[in-house]
């Protein structure tokens, strides 16, 4: 499966739950569980964390990597990594109506499109 077809997967399975949620929330829609926003802020606190200190380790990784595969492969973890947070930012929105943490998560996702491209860059051998 080209990577390509990946990405665009991920992205628009969460826009389409963030439309899903926006159009609940822009109709009246009320929360569907009443949960606390200190407790869904703690979760996230975890979440965010995990991500970014994830993606930090894997940025290094990558740029250690031997083969074509094992890049694509940690290309999709890192993403993977990513929509973590795009994830929890729907179920915020959702449960709260604050769409704030949603937006977050969407632009670090796509920012891990580009940090993660999924291809390896060229690398050129020295002439003899």
């Amino acid at each position: 499966m080209p990577l390509r077809t990946i990405r665009l997967s991920m992205i628009a399975g969460i826009l389409a739950f963030g439309a899903a949620t926006w159009l609940l929330r822009r109709n009246g829609g009320t929360p569907i569980a009443s949960v606390g926003p200190e407790l869904l802020l703690t979760i996230g606190k975890f979440v965010w964390g995990a991500a970014v200190l994830g993606c930090f380790v894997l940025f290094v990784r990558l740029r250690q990597v031997r083969t074509e595969s094992q890049y694509r492969s940690l290309s999709i973890v890192g993403w993977a990594l990513c929509e973590a947070t795009a994830i929890y930012g729907g179920v915020f929105y959702l449960l709260t109506g604050s769409a704030y943490w949603y937006q977050m998560g969407v632009a670090f996702m796509v920012l891990s499109f580009f940090a993660f491209m999924g291809e390896p860059p060229l690398r050129r051998t020295p002439r003899s």
